[in-house]
């Protein structure tokens, strides 16, 4: 339910952005303090009581549980070449939203609409290819296979934005981009 809901506020906050933001910054910041004012129930904790027969009975804790112990902290592995890889792969993909308008906006000479969209289209691609493919694709090929892949083309679809010089190569060079995820 968090991914499906981190998911769709990846396709809405850019539709709602693309549709405010030309009405002036305003417009976009008022609608952003109704959503967190609308989100603030959820936050606090205000939900509907869960039955009795359907909570979860936790039971006493022994000294000799391995939840309690520190044991398993002390054995921290170093870090490996496919943890650099993770982490590089991270970098960039928590970058790339970031400059996402500016980069467009600059390369393109996208307004904010424009941006809101390819972001909201970026969102719904994606949650088409973790809802269809992966499962899919993992019983196919295998989960390090997939991983392996899913690193590749993060690196080609992000090397042809790289080279797009018009805006409706950005559309096409989604396909390999997205299905990284």
């Amino acid at each position: 339910m968090v991914g499906a809901a981190l998911g769709l506020g990846f396709i809405i906050g850019p539709v709602i952005g693309g549709v405010f933001c030309p009405m002036g910054s305003a417009s976009a910041l008022s609608c952003c303090r109704w959503n967190h004012l609308a989100e603030f129930p959820i936050r606090t904790g205000i939900r509907p009581r869960i039955p009795a027969s359907r909570k979860t009975k936790i039971g006493p804790v022994s000294k000799n549980d391995s939840r309690c112990r520190a044991g398993p902290l002390r054995k921290v592995r170093r870090p490996r070449c496919s943890d650099c890889r993770t982490f590089m792969a991270n970098l960039a993909g928590h970058v790339f939203p970031s400059i996402w308008s500016f980069f467009t906006m600059e390369s393109f000479h996208w307004d904010e609409a424009e941006v809101g969209y390819s972001q909201a289209t970026i969102g719904l691609m994606a949650a088409v290819v973790q809802l269809s493919l992966i499962g899919w694709s993992v019983k196919k090929f295998g989960s390090k296979n997939v991983i392996m892949g899913g690193f590749l083309l993060n690196a080609v679809g992000m090397m042809l934005f790289c080279l797009a010089f018009e805006g409706w190569m950005i559309y096409v060079f989604l396909v390999p981009y997205i299905l990284r995820d």
